[in-house]
Order: structure tokens, then C-alpha cells, then sequence
């Protein structure tokens, strides 16, 4: 609409095709459009533009480029060329963090309409991105010999009749704000005059992508090391430019990674003696992570080769590579279940059998260091001893080889039965220590001289487990199981003093401080009513299962000593019990103790004769088969047959009662010792420990 503007008319800049509608059924163009930005009275110094907040990667692209056009407004044209300038501000603000690229307008005079003179090749606006680069780096370096330089103020920079200015820290990796605008330079002498134009800018874009590629390789050795293990090395290797083949061309790798790892599992057993059965299984690993970003961390926009070649001193340039890298290094080394087994054929296990013990050791680190961090240490060690007894239960029946007519009687077969089992049938414990310690320096990157403390992060905590199985009889059996958990308390901040070291090694050797504690037992006895003539129908056990548990309190600061303690209130119980009894009765063993009901129990079992499937071979025959069936059996009156089998019409049943009950106490004051029993303490009593 603007083609017939009066006094220049709007034309598309040389080179720029309008685009088609290709939604519509005629051959139509889209309308093109240009940014106009018209002051007046522009006094001298002073500037004026638009901005756009945006967030950008401008690191792929080399160039940025615009046209514009200016010409004289108000009654006269008399705007000389020069006598304005266009600006282009990109950055994380617009007024603390930015690059300025800043060049002279070409004025075009009124009634022009040839399109190379509207929109001349010397307003033609293009930004060399490695140019902004460079001034940076000036500006940086020049910090180190010239005081009156900072991040603070502009530093400007000639490009021919152009300039370059920076101030602060802009980064081309993260442009949020684009400011373009008009400004009326400064007359030194203080005499500048105030302007009036309007200034057009059109297809503002970024050129020259870059197009440079990356690779990746993957190498991998794996050998057995006959019958002692194995071991496997793994290599990686991706370069600056790598990305996956679903990511976009401008999503690549910013920086080459190179990794290996080595691992290995070993068998050291194999070294000694066969018949020692000792047991030594050893996993071992170590491997690096060598992350060289492409660009500065510290100056994101600014590559890493042109940061180091621009550094003052070779001890600059080494001090900066080492910073910026992203190592990470990591080993571990575990012995896990080491432990000797039996040899002999015919070993019998004893309590006292070293081979009941098993250790387990492990020992994780992780070092790191980046732009960010300069130092980061995490250690993980773990240590266990376990000791487990098992036995088959072979209790003792001390009437079992008398003989005697009285004790073989099915009356007294309950107390010929009698046995005991004077030995657990199973016995584990297990005590557990598991310690991890990180210390993290972060590093001053804001130029400011203070000084960053360094971090802690510490656990310390030890386990216990017991477990006892015992067969007390065939029919009684009893099992208890607890689990412990403590912490061990350390002093704030690195360990490096002997009293340090002490107060650990105390608390160690006291188990650390309690805070949580549970167990639980199980009574199971089956009643020996199948051993009672009587009672032989009917089978029944009952169990007895109860279950306690401790929770200790936080630790809080005493405000009247300011010292950290245990709130001795604030501890937790919580127990319940169950008691359940199962009953199962087989009705048919009942049945049978009635001979009656025992005959129609029989007849209804009896299989068929096979006398019944054949065909008789004579009536002499036929008489002998009718004078066999003809039992006791046969001859029950068919009416009572049939209410002897409505009476046994139910077989089998099963009987079932549970009933568990439990209770919560808070701000209990005792702590379990032994057995979940506070000793020291007269009113607690063992029934809470037992249900």
C-alpha cells in the first residue's frame, strides 16, 4: 500500500522475492513488510529504537545481516549522509551485558525511485560475529594492564567507518534481548543539531551456518582370564558437532568427550590350596572422563582455542585449559562374601565352624573437578561381617527304642513320642557399617575477592541383624528375628585432628547412637490331638506372633546450653501381637470309628470285581460269583445305606480364629539394650518386648 509513498515510494530491497500465496487458487504475493522508526528533534547524543526480548544460540551462524534505508523528515531535505547512525545492541540486557555494532546512514533523497538508491549497498548492515568475539577478548586482556578498563564501562572497538563496543559480560550462546535504533552522534564541540528522519530496516537474518560435523567410535575388549576371571575395557570417543540422528543440525555435542573404563573379577582363592576352600572373590574398576568444552565456559560465545591463544602468560593458558576441562575419575575395589567353605565329604556343621563367617568390603570413589567446581571428592565404604548356622533339627526321643506293650499302645503313642531338640536348627547375625563422605570446592567465577568455604556432606550409619530358628520339639517351633540401625556421630567439616579421629573410634566402639530397633517373634505349636485315638480326625496348631519396635527421636539444640542433644521424650514404641489358631477335621476318620458307617465307607471304595466284566462260562459258575458278593456289605438295607451316606454327607472342614492387637506409645523414655529391654529402667517390663 506503501508503492506510491510520497516523497520515496516503498519498493522490496534489490534481490528479495516477495513470497506466493499458495493457499489460493489465483497466483497471488504475501504482502512485505519493513520496520519504520521515524523521530523528530532527535537531539544531539540522544537515540531511539525497538527492541524484541528473544532467546537465541547465535553460535552456529557467522554473519548477521539487514538492509536500511533513511531519508530526511519535516519540511526540508536536508539530512546529509553520516549525519546518522544505525545501531544493533544483541545480549542478555540491553543496558548492563551487550554487544553494539554501530554504523553511518546513506541518506536517500526525496523523489528517488530506483531501488539500488532506496535501499543503498552502503547501509547494507553486516555483523562479522567473529569480530564481537575479538573485541572481547581485547577488552579482557586489556583489563590486566589498564585499570580505567572493566566490565563496567563501554570499550569500543574501530571496524572502518564502524564500531564495535561491548560492555559487560554479553554472551552470543544466550541472546535474550535485540535492540535496533537511531542514534545522533555526539559533536564534540557540544553544538550538534537535532534531527528529524525516518530510517527503514528490512530482512534482518543470520547467514553462513556452520556446517561442521562430528564423529563418534566405540571400542570394547573383553578376555577371560581362564579359570581366575575376567576383564573388559571399554573405551568412548565423540567429537565437537556429534548429535544423534533425530536431533536437529544446530543440537550438536559443544564439546569433545573421551571416556574409558577398565573392570575386573578375579578369583584370589585360586592362589592358595585347594583344600584351604577359602573363598576370595575380588572386583576391581577404574576409569576417566575427559569433557574439553569448544567453548569457554567463562565466555560462552567465545571458543575455547581462541581463549587459550589469547592468554597473556603460558601459565594463564595452562591454569584456564585445566579449569574449564570436565574430569571426572572414578575407582572401586570390593571383596564381597569372602569366606571358606568346607572340604571333606562328610563335614558336619558345628557352631564354632569358621566357615559360619562371611566379610564383605567395598570401598566407591569419585573425583571431579569442572569450570564450576574445583574440587569434588565422594567416598563410599562399606563393610560387613555376617555369620550364618544351619542345621537340620534331629531332635532327641529318649522313649523312642524302648519296647514295651504298654508305650507301643496307640493311648500312650503321645508320650513315646516325646522328644526335644537341645540345638537351634538356625542362627544368623550380621553387623554392617556403612560410611559416605563428600567435601565439594566451588570456585570464584564472579571476580570478586571473597572466599568460598567448602562443603560437607557426611553419613555414618552401622546396622545389626540377629536371627535365631529353633525346633524346640517337632511340634514347637520358635523363631526371632531383630535389626538395629545406629548412626555414628562425627565432628562438623573435614576430619584432620586426632581428638577427631578419637570421638569417632568412642562412638564406634558404642555402637553410635541408637535410632531405630525392631523385632519380632514367632511361637508355632501344632497339637499333638492325631496322636490321641480319640482325637485322630483332627489336626490344629496355634501361633503366637508379636512384634515390637523403637523409634528414636531428632536431634535438637538445647536453647539454654546451645548444645545438640537427644530429646529424651520424643522417643516412639509400637508393638502388636496376633494369635491365631487353624483346625482342620477329617470327618471320614471319624466316620470309621462307627462300624456301621465304616461298611458303607468301604462299599462305596470297593472296585468293581472283575468276575462282573466277564461273561459267565457256566451256571456252576455263575452260582460260586452270586455266593461271593453275597458279604456283610451287600446285605445293608438300602434305606439305612442311604441315611448312613446323608450323615456323611460333609467330609472335610477347617476352623480358623485370628486376633491381633497393638498399640502406639509416644514420648517414651527408655532405650532398648538387649533383646528390646531397657535394663537400667524398672517400669518398663518385658511385656511391651513380647507382644
Amino acid at each position: 500500500e506503501n508503492g506510491a509513498r510520497d516523497p520515496i515510494p516503498y519498493v522490496v530491497p534489490p534481490g528479495i522475492v516477495r513470497e506466493r500465496d499458495i493457499t489460493t487458487t489465483q497466483t497471488a504475493t504475501l504482502n512485505e513488510a519493513s520496520l519504520s522508526m521515524r523521530v523528530c528533534k532527535l537531539a544531539d547524543g540522544d537515540a531511539r529504537g525497538a527492541y524484541r526480548n528473544t532467546q537465541l544460540d547465535m553460535r552456529s551462524y557467522k554473519k548477521i545481516k539487514m538492509f536500511a534505508h533513511a531519508e530526511s523528515r519535516g519540511a526540508s531535505d536536508n539530512l546529509t549522509n553520516g549525519q546518522l547512525h544505525l545501531f544493533v545492541r544483541l545480549g542478555t540486557d540491553l543496558s548492563q551485558n551487550y554487544y553494539e555494532y554501530d554504523m553511518p546512514l546513506t541518506v536517500t533523497r526525496w523523489n528517488t525511485s530506483s531501488p539500488d538508491l532506496i535501499w543503498p549497498e552502503a547501509n547494507n548492515l553486516e555483523i562479522d560475529l567473529e569480530k564481537l568475539i575479538s573485541v572481547k577478548l581485547q577488552r579482557n586482556n586489556a583489563q590486566l594492564s589498564n585499570s580505567n578498563i572493566s566490565f563496567l564501562t563501554p570499550f569500543t572497538v574501530s571496524d572502518g567507518d564502524r564500531t564495535i563496543t561491548i560492555k559487560g559480560s554479553p554472551n552470543l550462546a544466550n541472546v535474550r534481548s535485540i535492540l535496533i535504533g537511531v542514534r545522533n552522534p555526539k559533536d564534540p564541540s557540544g553544538t550538534g543539531e537535532k534531527l528529524c528522519a525516518e530510517v527503514w530496516v528490512n530482512e534482518m537474518r543470520m547467514t553462513d551456518f556452520d556446517e561442521q560435523g562430528g564423529w563418534a567410535s566405540t571400542a570394547r575388549i573383553t578376555a577371560k582370564l581362564a579359570d581366575l576371571g575376567n576383564m573388559s575395557i571399554v573405551g568412548n570417543h565423540n567429537s565437537a558437532g556429534w548429535r544423534s540422528i533425530e536431533k536437529k543440525v544446530s543440537e550438536g555435542d559443544r564439546f569433545n568427550r573421551t571416556s574409558y573404563d577398565f573392570s575386573t573379577n578375579v578369583e584370589l582363592g585360586k592362589f592358595l590350596p585347594e583344600k584351604s576352600g577359602v573363598k576370595l572373590p575380588l572386583f576391581f574398576s577404574y576409569g576417566e572422563t575427559f569433557v574439553n568444552p569448544e567453548y569457554n565456559p567463562l565466555d560462552p560465545d567465545v571458543l575455547l582455542t581462541k581463549a587459550l591463544d589469547a592468554a597473556p602468560t603460558s601459565e594463564v593458558k595452562d591454569s584456564l585449559n585445566r579449569q574449564v576441562q570436565d574430569y571426572t575419575q572414578r575407582k572401586s575395589i570390593n571383596f564381597t562374601n569372602v569366606r571358606k567353605t568346607k572340604t571333606g565329604q562328610n563335614s558336619k556343621s558345628h557352631l564354632y565352624d569358621i566357615e559360619n563367617l562371611n566379610f564383605t568390603y567395598i570401598y566407591n570413589e569419585q573425583y571431579q573437578r569442572n569450570y564450576n567446581i574445583q574440587y569434588g571428592v565422594a567416598r563410599n565404604t562399606q563393610g560387613a561381617i555376617a555369620y550364618n548356622f544351619n542345621r537340620s533339627a534331629k531332635p532327641i526321643q529318649p522313649l523312642e527304642k524302648i519296647s514295651s506293650k504298654a508305650l507301643n499302645s496307640s493311648w500312650l503313642k503321645l508320650i513315646k513320642d516325646f522328644n526335644f531338640n537341645p540345638l537351634p536348627s538356625g542362627l544368623n547375625a550380621r553387623i554392617a557399617l556403612d560410611r559416605t563422605y563428600a567435601e565439594t570446592q566451588l570456585r570464584n567465577n564472579s571476580g570478586l575477592a571473597f572466599a568460598i568455604d567448602p562443603t560437607f556432606i557426611k553419613t555414618f550409619n552401622m546396622s545389626r541383624t540377629y536371627g535365631l530358628n529353633w525346633d524346640l520339639t517337632k511340634s514347637i517351633k520358635l523363631d526371632f528375628n531383630s535389626s538395629a540401625s545406629a548412626v555414628i556421630d562425627e565432628p562438623v567439616g573435614r576430619i584432620d585432628t586426632k581428638e577427631e579421629r578419637d570421638s569417632i573410634k568412642t562412638n564406634l566402639l558404642h555402637f553410635g547412637r541408637l535410632n531405630n530397633y525392631r523385632h519380632t517373634w514367632n511361637a508355632t505349636y501344632n497339637i499333638p490331638l492325631n496322636k490321641i485315638p480319640l482325637t485322630d480326625w483332627i489336626s490344629a496348631n496355634v501361633r503366637y506372633g508379636a512384634d515390637f519396635g523403637w523409634t528414636s527421636s531428632g536431634l535438637y539444640r538445647d536453647t539454654a546450653s546451645g548444645k545438640i542433644g537427644l530429646n529424651p521424650f520424643a522417643n516412639t514404641i509400637q508393638n502388636s501381637q496376633t494369635i491365631q489358631l487353624n483346625g482342620n477335621f477329617t470327618f471320614t476318620t471319624l466316620y470309621n470309628k462307627v462300624p456301621f458307617l465304616k461298611k458303607i465307607n468301604q462299599q462305596g471304595q470297593r472296585p468293581p470285581s472283575k468276575g462282573n466284566t466277564l461273561k459267565p462260562k457256566g451256571s456252576s459258575d455263575s452260582l460260586k460269583v452270586g455266593k461271593n458278593a453275597g458279604d456283610e456289605i451287600s446285605s445293608i438295607n438300602p434305606v439305612l445305606k442311604g441315611l448312613g451316606n446323608l450323615i456323611m454327607m460333609v467330609k472335610t472342614g477347617s476352623l480358623t480364629y485370628s486376633q491381633t492387637n497393638g498399640m502406639s506409645l509416644p514420648g517414651f523414655r527408655p532405650k532398648p539394650e538387649f533383646m528390646g529391654q531397657d535394663w537400667s529402667y524398672q517400669g518398663q517390663g518385658p511385656a511391651p518386648n513380647l507382644g
